[in-house]
């Protein structure tokens, strides 16, 4: 069990949630530990329960973008796939901007649905084809945070989280999350890549 993807499922839909598990639990290397209607719900399993990947719904009673941000205040350590029925681009930049590391439709196959849940089990980030436009193009100096602006010329100056925590006495908690939030919003997937982009584009943060 122990190699195993433990997925964690979100959605107000009993039935779907059901579903999903039992198609999920079939794949041999996901393993749904727990499902939740709520927050409520899902942190009190995250309290009890080691988790790989939250797949979270978005628009419920409550909403999923509410729950993205408490996951993120809170400092846990967990990745996030959306997967909903909302198709929207403003609702996928939404996700994005709040560091979820993926964005799946539920129109899609279960085969993309699974393998999407691997993909952002091993950090990568997975969004539809009708939002690359939103990852691709570069991050302007008004969509970095002044703190996310001051985290990423440290990582650019190679130094580590607890470097990072120090030299701005913050958190390592607060740290992770605005690195997470700035390899999203610049669409890289690790610390040179972050640090490529800020000498391309320092300029335009003079």
């Amino acid at each position: 069990m122990s190699d195993k993807i433990r997925v964690v499922l979100i959605d107000d839909h009993a039935v779907f949630l059901e579903g999903l598990t039992a198609l999920l639990n079939t794949t041999g290397d996901i393993h749904v530990v727990g499902t939740a209607e709520n927050r409520t719900g899902l942190f009190a399993l995250l309290q009890t329960q080691h988790v790989d990947v939250i797949v979270l719904d978005l628009i419920m009673p409550d909403p999923g973008l509410s729950i993205l941000d408490e996951i993120r205040r809170r400092g846990i350590k967990v990745r996030t796939l959306i997967l909903s029925g909302c198709e929207e681009l403003h609702e996928i930049r939404a996700a994005i901007q709040r560091g979820a590391e993926g964005y799946v439709f539920k129109s899609q196959s279960f085969r993309q649905i699974s393998e999407s849940i691997r993909q952002v089990s091993q950090g990568h980030l997975i969004y539809p084809q009708s939002a690359q436009s939103l990852l691709q193009a570069p991050a302007k100096k008004d969509e970095l945070s002044q703190r996310e602006m001051e985290v990423l010329v440290c990582i650019a100056s190679g130094l580590t989280n607890t470097e990072i925590s120090e030299q701005l006495a913050i958190s390592r908690n607060t740290v992770g999350f605005h690195v997470k939030s700035i390899f999203a919003k610049l669409n890289v997937n690790n610390r040179t890549e972050a640090t490529i982009w800020y000498f391309k584009h320092r300029s335009s943060f003079d």
